[in-house]
């Protein structure tokens, strides 16, 4: 149905409840993720308003198109060593077994089996990236350093996701201003010494993304609640393996997001229930049993 939908006709109710209480003019910021639906509407409806990007789905652009790129090239790169070291590998052992011979080929074993191992410690390395130093543990701390240590590419990407964390975190805009322009340039200087397009394109995201920031000074704002809220319903949806009746189905997310406000839920007492038909329904058993 489009009314449970993310598209504009969906939407629109809200944009349209807005203008008929005279609240559009009055909205300054507005944070939401890159739904094509959402930017256009916020810019036809809330003529005050600055759009600014939520940060956490800059940062998951950020992963999965920039960081993950750079992980299939290193990947990519691993692979045509691995086959190289194999190609001489398998052609010294054709040669005689002199003692020069054997320790050339235990080399040879031994490169092969470091490149493997390199291989297998990019596995989810995008994801490791993009997280705050304070939240890794020790294995990963030292998984992180030996990845940076091994390529240059992932080393020179990691103090972007930084950066970018920063940007949406400060509240001076002269200090946004400095920062939004040293990642652009970082993110083009990279793409220019790896030969790497997706940093050049996601610098030039960012310059489409940051400039009602920029202009506007907002800085700080993001989605976080609505995501913990989002996160919230999925469990709801999931622990009941989904639900037909729809009406009943809100009812449970008004349950368990009350709101900040007083909750009209809590004027219940324990065992009694409100029924579909507006009735209420003393539960005959003890609510504590």
């Amino acid at each position: 149905m489009d009314r449970y939908g993310k598209n504009k006709k969906s939407v629109q109710p809200f944009f349209d409840l807005l203008l008929a209480q005279n609240r559009a003019g009055q909205i300054k910021s507005v944070s939401c993720d890159m739904n094509a639906a959402y930017p256009s509407m916020v810019r036809n409806y809330l003529p005050n308003a600055t759009l600014v990007y939520d940060l956490f789905h800059v940062m998951k652009n950020f992963t999965r198109d920039v960081l993950k790129a750079a992980k299939l090239k290193t990947v990519q790169n691993c692979k045509d060593r691995i086959s190289q070291q194999q190609k001489q590998l398998k052609a010294k052992k054709k040669e005689s077994l002199s003692v020069q011979t054997q320790l050339e080929c235990e080399d040879l074993q031994r490169q092969l089996d470091e490149l493997n191992n390199k291989a297998k410690h990019l596995n989810g390395v995008e994801w490791l990236m993009v997280r705050q130093q304070s939240s890794l543990k020790d294995d990963a701390k030292r998984r992180l350093q030996m990845l940076r240590e091994d390529n240059q590419l992932l080393a020179d990407l990691y103090s972007i996701a930084d950066m970018i964390r920063k940007i949406w975190n400060t509240k001076i805009l002269q200090d946004g201003k400095h920062l939004i322009k040293t990642t652009r340039l970082m993110l083009l200087q990279i793409a220019r010494t790896h030969n790497f397009k997706p940093a050049k394109s996601f610098a030039m995201m960012m310059t489409r993304r940051t400039d009602g920031i920029m202009n506007a000074g907002h800085f700080g704002f993001n989605t976080a609640r609505l995501e913990g809220a989002n996160n919230k319903i999925k469990v709801i949806k999931r622990v009941a393996f989904g639900y037909k009746d729809m009406e009943y189905f809100f009812l449970k997310i008004k349950a368990a997001l009350p709101g900040i406000h007083f909750s009209p839920w809590t004027k219940f007492s324990p065992g009694e229930a409100f029924l579909k038909s507006g009735k209420n329904w003393k539960c005959c058993f003890p609510a504590n049993s």
